[in-house]
């Protein structure tokens, strides 16, 4: 047995779980075996796992449906403590495990014999295990093998423990993610030279566009030279920590499209192993989506009609009540009245504060 290779593959699944067979396969070789299984079940969390080697689909079937209530090896194993490794033997005497039903309607159906097993975790009679299994006439483990099975536990329990972490650090980014894809602007991270590490959804329809601001090669690029000066500064700014620490500015677009607005602030989060060191946070957005979600929030908040949020949404864009009002072709008193039963509402008393309670209170879009 090599050990040091076993003890080097078993760390490497605890980085990456799918390699798990291939300690299995290791295992197998190692302590005789035909075949090895591991099932893992955290009771204090939803953290589960299996892998098998060699392991007939067959028999494994047939174990889950039938003889796994009626192994004899099960209960006695309820009592092993965690970070213990036992031999079959010394679960139940060979004679025994000879004549139970399991034996010979089963092991020696699909020519297994005994195992060896690393009880993993022991919890109020809810075991997690790894089990090497022999071959139908072999002999039992003996103690010099059950004590080396016994020397690999810590290790096996210490990636199994990178596994769960792993896990958990996978499903905060999965979230984080998911959250960042949710918002209705644009969200992108850039390393000390500006160029892009991640960026969310909006942000990728915004370059994709190729209106006003585009991505080439990972970095931020504009038409306007002047522009492009000004966004190279605020972004050094951010993440050098000099000057401003950042800045905003407005960057054109084409035809008679409102300009898109950019702010780059300095990223205060945690530093991330595998991937390049996140310095700037930039967010942008195009006006002409920005106060969509204002308006539905505060038609939302104070029970506006939707006769009522449409106009409100276009005194956004129009302060004249004639010009809407021929808009939406209706008559100019219909908007006024709607206009007076808004502002009741909301408890505002000019047009213009409508407006601003709208532009001020824009909670961004999930």
């Amino acid at each position: 047995m090599d050990y040091d290779l076993l003890v080097d593959a078993i760390y490497e699944a605890g980085a990456h779980p799918e390699q798990w067979d291939g300690v299995l396969a290791l295992l197998t070789a190692s302590f005789r075996g035909v075949c090895a299984a591991m099932h893992i079940g955290d009771v204090s969390s939803d953290f589960a796992f299996g892998a098998t080697y060699r392991l007939n689909p067959e028999a494994s079937d047939a174990y889950a449906k039938h003889y796994f209530a009626i192994n004899p090896l099960n209960e006695p194993l309820t009592r092993v403590p965690t970070g213990t490794a036992v031999g079959d033997n010394q679960l139940v005497p060979r004679a025994a495990y000879h004549g139970s039903e399991f034996y010979n309607d089963y092991s020696l159906r699909f020519q297994l014999n005994g195992s060896i097993t690393a009880v993993l975790e022991n919890r109020d009679g809810h075991v997690s295990c790894l089990g090497v299994v022999t071959a139908t006439g072999t002999d039992p483990h003996s103690p010099d093998e059950v004590a080396a099975f016994q020397r690999l536990i810590p290790h096996i329990r210490r990636a199994l423990d990178l596994n769960k972490q792993f896990a958990g650090l996978k499903d905060r980014v999965a979230l984080a993610t998911s959250g960042l894809n949710q918002l209705d602007f644009g969200m992108a991270f850039l390393d000390t030279g500006g160029t892009i590490v991640a960026a969310n959804t909006a942000a990728e329809a915004i370059f994709s566009a190729n209106d006003g601001l585009r991505a080439v090669r990972g970095r931020l690029r504009v038409s306007d030279r002047a522009v492009q000066e000004r966004l190279n500064y605020v972004v050094d700014c951010a993440a050098r920590g000099i000057g401003p620490r950042g800045g905003s500015l407005k960057i054109p677009r084409a035809g008679d499209k409102p300009p898109l607005f950019v702010r780059a602030t300095p990223f205060r989060g945690e530093k991330l192993k595998d991937m390049k060191e996140v310095r700037v946070v930039l967010a942008f957005r195009d006006p002409q989506n920005s106060t969509r979600g204002g308006t539905d929030l505060i038609a939302s908040a104070f029970g506006l009609t939707p006769a009522e949020a449409r106009v409100l949404r276009a005194l956004v864009d129009e302060p004249d009540a004639k010009k809407i009002a021929d808009r939406f072709d209706v008559s100019l008193v219909t908007v006024r009245n709607q206009i007076a039963r808004m502002l009741q509402k909301t408890g505002t008393t000019k047009q213009s504060e409508l407006i601003k309670l709208v532009l001020t209170n824009d909670i961004p879009i999930l």
